[in-house]
């Protein structure tokens, strides 16, 4: 498995939504201390009896590096002009693919409008593995088709 981190510190976690020409796509964004900004698609599925919901994601892969404005708010800000609503991470850890199930509904997104809602990940021991099995920005919603046939 590789590390994405390359030395760099987790900043922000978001969960995010954007309308596509075709579609909605959902996940996570990680935006790195280097200005890297990671991505991985997913969400919650709801239902069965009684009722439970589950989180799946596909692997982190990187999807720009930011320069200027290295903060939080501006990672935001970038993500937010390219289209990107954020809300607050689900409960899936940033090291794990799945989280569930748990009773109930998912409940509603909580919109991120500060970082001090976000998680502190200082401390956390972080291994990503990367996938050279597709180039995402020639095809940025591969992963998410291949998660969506799982």
């Amino acid at each position: 498995m590789k590390d994405f981190r390359k030395g760099a510190t987790v900043r922000a976690h978001w969960s995010f939504s954007s309308d596509t020409e075709h579609s909605w796509v959902f996940g996570e964004i990680l935006f790195l201390s280097d200005g890297r900004l990671l991505r991985r698609y997913g969400g919650s599925s709801y239902g069965g009896q009684p009722a439970e919901t589950t989180w799946k994601f596909t692997e982190w892969s990187q999807m720009a590096t930011l320069t200027g404005d290295l903060s939080v708010e501006g990672a935001a800000r970038a993500l937010r002009g390219w289209a990107y609503d954020l809300s607050l991470p689900g409960p899936t850890r940033i090291d794990r693919l799945t989280a569930g199930p748990v009773p109930g509904s998912p409940g509603r997104a909580v919109e991120y409008t500060s970082p001090d809602q976000l998680p502190d990940y200082t401390d956390l021991e972080l291994d990503l593995e990367e996938d050279d099995s597709s180039d995402e920005r020639k095809r940025p919603f591969s992963a998410l088709k291949r998660w969506l046939r799982q």
